[in-house]
């Protein structure tokens, strides 16, 4: 693991698998169902990031997990966004690479306080939340590589 975790520190992550951004993707399932309500209280979601490539990948997982991701709310009726803290950037998690086998996945449980949204949403609420994980964090392309998805929430009250 320790001879990975040099050879990924020296080698731009999509040289040990390919074009990362194109080989991983990114799902959220929300925890009450489909469609998303909002019922007012905290929005429990599971993020799952995925090797959909033939090759294995080397990535932040820890970093993921525990950083999270940069997380958007987009309110659907002015298309205003509001961009929710992630506080400081865990640093010393950026290099400790770990392998995501071809075909394997994480699963990585996520909320959204539901003062955000109440704070933000006009009424009925209907937004749309964007997740995106950064795949090269404190990297110069780590702007460029990231996998995002979105979850559409609506009013449940």
């Amino acid at each position: 693991m320790l001879i990975l975790a040099m050879i990924s520190f020296w080698i731009p992550i999509h040289v040990l698998g390919g074009e990362v951004d194109s080989m991983i993707q990114l799902h959220v399932h929300c925890h009450n169902g489909k469609p998303c309500r909002f019922t007012g209280e905290t929005i429990a979601v599971e993020l799952e990031l995925v090797n959909g490539g033939e090759k294995d990948v080397a990535l932040p997982l820890e970093y993921f997990r525990k950083q999270g991701p940069k997380v958007i709310l987009v309110d659907n009726h002015s298309y205003k966004e509001r961009r929710l803290g992630m506080g400081p950037p865990m640093t010393s998690l950026f290099n400790r690479m770990e392998v995501l086998a071809s075909g394997q996945s994480i699963r990585i449980p996520w909320s959204i306080p539901g003062h955000h949204v109440s704070r933000f949403a006009l009424r009925p609420v209907s937004i749309t939340v964007i997740f995106r994980f950064y795949l090269a964090p404190g990297t110069a392309q780590s702007t460029k590589d990231f996998v995002s998805t979105q979850l559409l929430v609506e009013d449940g009250r």
